[in-house]
């Protein structure tokens, strides 16, 4: 999106009130080896963090190594948000248990970012990371796109969680993250404006 909210790029188009994406392409046929060389690299460089040593390894691969979150456009996050959460982290933090750098993280997104939902309502699919950057906010999903890839550029295991129905919402359905702690237990948050659980 450019500084007026309309989409940069040429696949998107408005169509009625919405904004539509036609096609779609395999990422094995745009992915260059480069792209996972880079990303497997940093993933290992997270995997090397304090707070994620407990990860075995078939953990790393669910919760860390995963170059996109879900069907949102690629896009080359990982270098760059390793490098904003090194300089977040840079000072040091007393308590380096995983849910305390979770709070760390998310707490610095929620001065940044904001859920967004009546302004992109009629935008289908997920932003793009770029995008995120410039709307400053998203839906539920996009925020949680946004976290995992910061919580995952520096070594916090997270996954995705989701219900189709909200009681409080007209929006249908809610999304956020859980970070796996040192016991291998799951504690939920929403991206950008919740640590009541963690």
């Amino acid at each position: 999106f450019d500084s007026l909210g309309k989409p940069t790029d040429p696949n998107v188009v408005k169509s009625s009130n919405s904004y539509v994406q036609f096609g779609e392409v395999e990422d094995i046929k745009v992915v260059k080896a480069h792209y996972l060389i880079e990303n497997i690299e940093y993933a290992f460089k997270a995997w090397a963090m304090p707070w994620a040593k407990h990860l075995s390894f078939p953990e790393f691969c669910e919760y860390l190594l995963p170059y996109r979150y879900g069907e949102e456009p690629l896009s080359n996050w990982r270098k760059e948000s390793f490098n904003q959460m090194q300089i977040l982290l840079k000072n040091g933090v007393r308590d380096s248990s995983v849910i305390n750098i979770c709070k760390v993280i998310n707490d610095n997104l929620k001065t940044n970012y904001a859920f967004r939902h009546y302004e992109l309502a009629s935008f289908s699919g997920l932003l793009s990371f770029q995008q995120i950057k410039v709307v400053k906010g998203g839906r539920c999903e996009d925020l949680n796109m946004l976290g995992a890839y910061y919580m995952r550029s520096i070594g916090v295991p997270v996954a995705s969680e989701f219900t189709p129905v909200w009681s409080n919402s007209n929006f249908g359905g809610h999304a956020w993250l859980s970070v796996l702690k040192e016991d291998k237990k799951f504690v939920p948050f929403n991206v950008a404006y919740d640590n009541t659980s963690l």
